[in-house]
């Protein structure tokens, strides 16, 4: 038997209009299944790397997905993989997806990510923003972003698709802050069931009937204390470059399929 929560919020869809739509969890009380076939959340997807691993990402722009550092980092090479073996697919369900593409650049915060024990510091420079070869943010919609520290959520909600059902689509949207946000700092997050899979996967903060990503799912550990904590890079460790990188429609359409 499912437990089922809705919500809703407002979604800006990148084709002129504006809806309200009820988003509903659908599974477990700790992480619920929803339909990525469905607006917003066919603007998450899961991003491969060919013949080796996947990770979780978001549609952040007409031509640009969100995902974590390490989902594209080669680490016996110790070099970022080539955009020609990353591919996007959104609207992931079961064996259906809506769309998908190959990349074509890339940005990302460092060379190189480091390796051996966690550090919570140089987990800042593990995002990428991912160029799409063509922009299915124009057909799909985007996520839009905004900084953790305007203001304090109703809910949080980590959205990815985890290792143990790697082909639906969960949302947990019983995140909390374990430490207030605040700036040069990782989002440390309680009551977070995210797992392998989810990394890349957006951070969505739900304030009145807006939701908004304020981070990327990137690693997660037990504290001090033996608590099981998540970790998020904050937005505004990346924004600037979404908005560096992001194109409208208008200049897109010459490289529409």
């Amino acid at each position: 038997m499912f437990d089922r929560t809705c919500l809703t919020i407002r979604r800006f869809h990148v084709a002129v209009f504006t809806a309200y739509l009820s988003l509903c969890f659908i599974g477990s009380a700790q992480a619920g299944v929803v339909d990525a076939t469905k607006a917003p959340w066919n603007v998450v997807g899961k991003l491969r790397v060919e013949g080796v691993q996947s990770c979780s990402a978001a549609l952040v722009a007409p031509n640009l997905i969100l995902t974590a550092g390490h989902c594209i980092y080669d680490r016996a090479n110790k070099s970022f993989y080539a955009p020609a073996k990353l591919h996007f697919f959104a609207g992931l369900q079961g064996n259906k997806l809506l769309a998908q593409s190959q990349a074509k650049a890339y940005t990302v915060a460092t060379k190189t990510l480091p390796e051996g024990e966690f550090d919570e510091n140089a987990l800042l420079s593990d995002w990428a923003i991912v160029e799409l070869v063509y922009p299915i943010g124009c057909m799909l919609g985007y996520m839009k972003v905004t900084a953790p520290l305007e203001h304090l959520p109703e809910k949080l909600i980590a959205v990815g698709y985890p290792q143990s059902d790697a082909s639906q689509l969960h949302a947990e949207d019983h995140c909390e802050y374990a430490l207030e946000p605040k700036a040069g700092s990782m989002l440390r997050l309680k009551n977070c069931a995210v797992e392998h899979g989810d990394s890349g996967g957006p951070l969505l903060a739900l304030v009145g009937n807006k939701a908004r990503i304020v981070g990327v799912l990137s690693a997660g550990t037990n504290d001090s204390k033996g608590r099981y904590r998540a970790f998020a890079v904050p937005s505004d460790r990346f924004s600037r470059s979404i908005q560096k990188a992001s194109k409208s429609c208008d200049a897109l359409r010459p490289s529409f399929p």
